[in-house]
Order: structure tokens, then sequence, then C-alpha cells
């Protein structure tokens, strides 16, 4: 039975050299494998044409090839390999080193997504050692790509496909959920639903499930909203923690639309999302009614813990509770609300005094 302290050597494709390379790593059994997180993702399906590139970004541009590739040797050691591509706004020069076998893959006509850093050489935009993808209209390609932390040998693209692999394996082997349930109480895991995010919240960031934040009180088996704000990924994390460099909007509790800008713990105000480039003001969240309606019911099952903190993600199937903190902090309050919030605590404990 394949489980979590399998050995990484188990793995389909992964011999003595490539057992040894993982270990550089700690990488020694799967789960050594699958908590090996992302150090960030790369945002390539954000595609801008060409003309829209800034020199020093890193970006993501589909480019059919205008000139067959050359190679030459500059040096001992190197060899540059340079052709140009081409879409409705512009033109660059793509730029290998010491990769010669790029003149097999890029021929006049085929068309490609790259993704790299743009520079300028005198007067040409030139992007050097991009990463490309064949493209073709229609063909679906990962939006957000993992950059994994590294050793020699080992490539993202080789993590990503090894932890695919791993969890493909743990997969088949639930064939008795019982005996597996039993498993993962003997060996101290769980497991969690896989939540997929409402197209709507994808639009302002796929990177992340964005949760908003609501915080009731059960107010003598009368629950209320106090407050509420939109957590949001900053494009690169998979996780829209505010203290995890994300961001975070007000919302209008009335029409679930966000208010103003953007603001991450730094103070940094965003007008745009980062990465997707979506406005953040007017923005609307989908199923929001059918969202507080879902807060308000789970504030009512407990008169024991009066005020929590519900993080309320917007799925493809509606919204869903992914969890309730019995300590909401008051930063992200503050911060969106430009001031102190005793207000709400005061609110709050002058219903407790009138109960008493």
């Amino acid at each position: 039975m394949t489980t979590m302290n399998t050995p990484v050597s188990e793995l389909y494709g992964v011999g003595k050299t490539r057992a040894l390379q993982l270990e550089k790593l700690g990488i020694s059994r799967l789960r050594d494998l699958i908590y090996h997180f992302p150090r960030a993702y790369e945002n390539r399906g954000y595609v801008l044409p060409l003309i829209e590139a800034s020199v020093g970004d890193s970006v993501s541009t589909v480019l059919t090839v205008k000139s067959e590739p050359t190679s030459r040797l500059i040096r001992k050691g190197l060899t540059i390999t340079k052709f140009r591509a081409f879409d409705s706004t512009a033109s660059a020069e793509i730029i290998f080193f010491n990769a010669p076998y790029v003149k097999d893959v890029f021929h006049i006509g085929s068309t490609f997504r790259f993704y790299g850093k743009v520079a300028l050489a005198k007067t040409k935009l030139t992007l050097q050692n991009p990463k490309y993808e064949p493209y073709i209209e229609g063909m679906e390609l990962s939006d957000y790509v993992p950059v994994y932390p590294l050793t020699d040998g080992i490539s993202s693209k080789v993590i990503e496909k090894l932890v695919r692999t791993a969890l493909d394996s743990l997969a088949k082997d639930i064939s008795d959920p019982r005996a597996y349930h039993e498993h993962c109480i003997a060996n101290r895991l769980f497991l969690e639903e896989l939540v997929i995010q409402h197209e709507g919240m994808n639009a302002l960031c796929p990177a992340s499930v964005n949760t908003i934040r609501m915080m009731t009180f059960n107010d003598h088996g009368n629950p209320r909203l106090l407050w509420m704000g939109l957590r949001i990924g900053n494009g690169v994390n998979a996780v829209d923690n505010f203290h995890a460099q994300g961001l975070a909007a007000s919302i209008d509790m009335e029409t679930g639309k966000l208010v103003g800008n953007a603001q991450d713990k730094d103070l940094r105000e965003f007008t745009h999302h980062p990465t997707t480039g979506t406005q953040i003001d007017g923005f609307r969240i989908p199923c929001f009614e059918e969202a507080k309606e879902l807060a308000l019911k789970a504030a009512a099952k407990s008169d024991k813990i009066l005020v929590v903190g519900w993080d309320v993600a917007i799925s493809e199937n509606g919204p869903v509770i992914i969890e309730g903190n019995r300590r909401p902090g008051f930063d992200m309050v503050q911060v969106l609300d430009d001031r102190g919030r005793l207000d709400i605590m005061e609110s709050v404990l002058a219903s407790l005094d009138k109960a008493e």
C-alpha cells in the first residue's frame, strides 16, 4: 500500500541517480515530496501584447517565429542562438545561450507562448532564455506554473510531474474507504475537500482561493454581521492570507461590491490586481447573498463562541466555509477602515451587558 511514508525511490521514473538528487532537497519519502511547496508561481496566463511589455518585467506573450534560428560560437563554452518572433503589435529577438538544440524546435510560422524577462538591446526588444510552449488556438495551457526550490539535475517540471505521480499513487490505494480512514487516524493524517473556485472569483485572482472574512456575533440567538472584507491572493503565492503578502479590500455589506483600492499589510495600495489587472473598486462578488446567509447560519450554531471570523470561499457550486476563527484579528479590519474599530467591540459588550 502506498502511503505518505513510502520511499520516493518507489515512484515510477525515480531511479538511483534521481533519488540521490531528490535527497539533496530533503526529499526521501512521498510526504517530503508533497510538502516540497513551490517558492513562487509564474503567471503565464496573463498574456500581454508585445508592445505593452515593460523592459525589466517578466511577461507572458504569444509570438510567431519570423526567422529561422541561427547559432554561432561566441567563445569556448558559449554558444548563442537567435531568431526573431512577432505578434500583431511588435517583434522581438529571442536569444538562447548554450541551447543549439532549439534550432530544431522553432520554425518560421510556428507559434509559441513565451515567458521571460524583457530586455532592450540598443533599440530592439529581446527575450533571453525564455520558457516556451507550443501554442495552438483553443489548446489549454496552464495559467500558473509552479517554481520549486531546485538542485542540479532537477527542474521544476520534474518536481511537478513527480508530485502528480505521487498523488495519483496515493489515490489509487483508496479502494477501501473505511480502511483508509483508519490508516489516516493511525498516522495522524487528514483529508480536505478540494475547492474549485467560482469563475467570477478567478477573474480577480485564479492563483489562490480568495475568501470573504465575515465577522459575526451571535446576539442572544440572533446572529448578525459585524464586519467583512475580501482576502485576495497576490497572484504569486497559492494562499490569500493577509500575512502571506496577500491583499485585502473593503466590501459593501449590502451589495457585495468591493469599495476603493486593495491594500497589503505594508499599506501599499492597488487600484488593479497586480497580476490579472482586474479593477478592485466595483468588483462584484458572486453568490454574495448566499455567502452571508451561510455565515449567519453557521454563527447560530453555537451560543458559546459568540464572535467568529468566518472565511467563506465562493466555489463553482456556491459559497463554502473554509474555517471559523474564534479570535479573528483586527489588523486587516483597521488597515482597510483606516482607523481603530473599538466600536465593534463596544457594540458586542453593550449587548452582553443588556443580557445580564
